[in-house]
Formats: structure tokens, C-alpha cells, sequence
């Protein structure tokens, strides 16, 4: 056991030993990592002040620049404010040179307001005196059927008494005295009647348009047929009853212009589509016509339908214009085959909600649209013509 024991503790001895040097060698090595460890934290603080020094004067350089900087915003606020302060002054001044603008324009408007009024009542006496130029007139014509039948009652008497010399020479004496007044009265009836023409003539010049629209409203009474050229006057008849029978009406045929596109209306006046029973549709037909060789296919135009009021030449009603463009189907804007019933296209062009009832059956003392069961619908042709 002593032997055991004391190689034991030798053990121990050699092992202590060994455990010692590895220590020894171990505190060595960490020694030596320790100093190269301290060399590179010296390296670092040393790079660590020379990285501040070039944060400082990189701070001191960005400092510099942001002092410019502000300096150069400073400027450019102040010379935006001058700007924008001129900018005020100036649309200032102009909203003030608008608003005189605006007054001198009121003011030219009223004037041309009060001129137009002044020349409708000038158009008004005008049409006075036409009147009274009518009524000379025939206040003249009755003279002259007197004076003829004072003539004719004269010349039988001067046959009657041509034995009688002195008789004779009196009836002479009376029927040249009558020949003197017929001709006076004739001298004074081409004056007034050249005077009446002048006057009409002027009224034509100054509202030609008009005068056509108050003549076409004067046909309320005919009835107007035959194939025309744009613009026509279509008047359609018995409006209430087409309106209950629900009936689609076709109008005589017309002509878009001169040796133009055949067409004719079609009126509905309770409404088609969307427009049944509210609205009165109108729409436009091309049919087959003698010039149709000659023209441009498929048509390409712009109509305007209108529809009359009969009170005042004032307060038309029509809608947008019905376009014949590129993209119409070619069976509303193609030339039509004479096969087609009626000679008639299949479908037409225009408006389901033309006018709505309450304004097609409204009358006022200014606007009638409707008058002893009829109404008047205008076409024309905006464009482009036949070729």
C-alpha cells in the first residue's frame, strides 16, 4: 500500500508537473495574445482619432455648406416673395381691367338689347305701314273699278248720243277729264306700289330669315306637297289623332339639296324606344332617288330638324343635329335598293325623344307649337353638300 501510495503521489507530482508547464505555457501564449491584442487596440484608437478629425472637418465642411445653403433659400424665399407680391399687384390689375371689361361689356349688351328692341319696333311700324300700304291699295283699286265703270257708263252714253255734236263734245270733255284722273290715280297707284316694294325689299334684307319663317307659318292653312330641296317645311296633320291611333307618319319625299340624297320624315307622335308615350320621335328616311348613281355612298351629313312655333317667329325647338357619320349602319345611310318596300330604307335616323309631350302641347301667348291640329317641322341640310 506504501509502494502504491507512493507511486500514487509520484503520479500526482508528474502530473501537477505537466499540468504546471501547460499553465505556464498557456498564461504565455495569452500574454502574447493579450499584447498583440493591445497593439491593435492602440492601431484602432489611433484610426478612431484620425476617422474624428475627418468627421469634424467634414462636419465643419457640411456646416459651411448648410450656412450656404440657407443663405442661397433665404435668397430665393426672398426674391419668390417679391415675385409672387408683383404677381398679386399684377392679377389685381387685371381683375380690375376684367371687371371694367365685364361693366363696359354689360353695358355695350344693354345698348344692343335696347338697339334690338328699337329695331323691332321699328320692324313692327314697318309692318304697319306695309299694312296700311295694302290698304291704299286697295282703297286705289276700288277707285280705279269706279272710275272704269264711270268710263264704261260714259263711252255707252257718248255711243248712245253721237247724233248729238255738242252732247258728244261734252262726253269728250268729261271722258278726258276721266282719262286725266285714271291716269293720275295709275301715276300715284306704281308709286305707292313701287314705295310698298322698297320697304319690303328693305324688310327682306333686314331679316330675310325671319321673313321666310313668318311666311312659312302663314302656310298653316295649305298644305304643302311636291319634292323639294333642303331646307323643306313639312306639316303634319291631325296630331291629336295620330298621337292616340299611335301611328308612325311619313312625310312627301324631299331631296337633302340640288340633285342631293332622296329622304323623307318619319313622326311619331307618341314616341318610339325610350321616347313611348312621353316623347313625340322623329326620324329621317333615305329612299332610292334618280340621282343616287351620281352621289357619294354611304351619306355623309349633318341635318337639323326643327320644329315651328306658330305664335311668334321666336322660341323654334330643335335638337342636336342628326349626324350621318362613318359609323352609321350602312342600312340607315347606304343607297337603297329598289327592292326595298316603299323604295324605303329599313331603318331611319333621329331622335326617340325628339320633344316631350309637356312641351310639345304646352301654348303660351308667346310659343305654340301645335295650332288647329297641326304642326310645321323644318329640314336642312348643315353639310357637307353633294359632291
Amino acid at each position: 500500500a506504501k509502494q502504491q501510495l507512493s507511486a500514487t503521489i509520484q503520479e500526482v507530482s508528474e502530473t501537477k508537473w505537466k499540468l504546471s508547464s501547460e499553465l505556464n505555457k498557456a498564461v504565455e501564449e495569452t500574454k502574447q495574445h493579450l499584447s498583440v491584442t493591445q497593439s491593435e487596440v492602440c492601431a484602432a484608437k489611433r484610426n478612431l482619432l484620425e476617422t474624428e478629425k475627418q468627421l469634424s472637418a467634414k462636419n465643419t465642411a457640411l456646416s459651411n455648406e448648410l450656412s450656404t445653403i440657407k443663405e442661397q433659400l433665404s435668397a430665393v424665399h426672398n426674391r419668390l416673395t417679391k415675385e409672387i407680391d408683383a404677381t398679386k399687384q399684377q392679377l389685381s390689375a387685371s381683375h380690375d381691367e376684367v371687371t371694367a371689361m365685364k361693366r363696359g361689356t354689360e353695358k355695350e349688351f344693354s345698348a344692343l338689347k335696347n338697339e334690338l328692341k328699337t329695331t323691332k319696333q321699328q320692324l313692327s311700324a314697318a309692318q304697319d305701314e306695309i299694312a296700311a300700304a295694302n290698304r291704299k291699295l286697295l282703297a286705289t283699286d276700288r277707285q280705279l273699278s269706279l272710275i272704269n265703270d264711270e268710263l264704261a257708263t260714259t263711252r255707252i252714253a257718248a255711243t248712245q248720243a253721237t247724233e248729238f255734236r255738242n252732247i258728244t263734245s261734252d262726253l269728250h270733255q268729261k271722258l278726258t277729264t276721266s282719262e286725266q284722273a285714271v291716269e293720275t290715280l295709275l301715276v300715284q297707284f306704281f308709286a305707292e306700289t313701287k314705295e310698298l316694294r322698297e320697304n319690303i325689299q328693305i324688310l327682306q334684307t333686314a331679316s330675310k330669315q325671319q321673313q321666310l319663317d313668318q311666311w312659312s307659318l302663314r302656310l298653316h292653312n295649305t298644305s304643302i306637297s311636291g319634292e323639294k330641296a333642303c331646307p323643306v317645311i313639312v306639316k303634319v296633320s291631325e296630331v291629336a289623332s295620330k298621337g292616340a291611333q299611335k301611328s308612325k307618319w311619313h312625310s312627301y319625299p324631299f331631296y337633302s339639296d340640288d340633285k342631293g340624297y332622296k329622304m323623307c320624315l318619319r313622326v311619331i307622335v307618341n314616341g318610339t324606344g325610350k321616347g313611348e308615350g312621353t316623347h313625340m320621335s322623329v326620324f329621317l328616311y333615305l329612299m332610292k332617288g334618280p340621282y343616287d348613281a351620281n352621289l357619294a355612298w354611304p351619306l355623309i351629313g349633318r341635318f337639323v330638324i326643327t320644329l315651328l312655333n306658330q305664335t311668334k317667329d321666336l322660341e323654334h325647338y330643335n335638337s342636336n343635329p342628326v349626324k350621318f357619320t362613318e359609323k352609321t349602319p350602312f342600312a340607315i345611310s347606304n343607297k337603297v335598293d329598289a327592292k326595298q318596300p316603299d323604295e324605303m330604307a329599313r331603318d331611319g335616323l333621329g331622335r326617340n325623344e325628339f320633344i316631350s309631350h309637356t312641351e310639345l302641347y304646352k301654348a303660351t301667348p308667346t310659343c305654340q307649337y301645335i295650332k288647329d291640329d297641326c304642326i310645321f317641322i323644318k329640314v336642312e341640310m348643315l353639310g357637307p353638300k353633294t359632291p
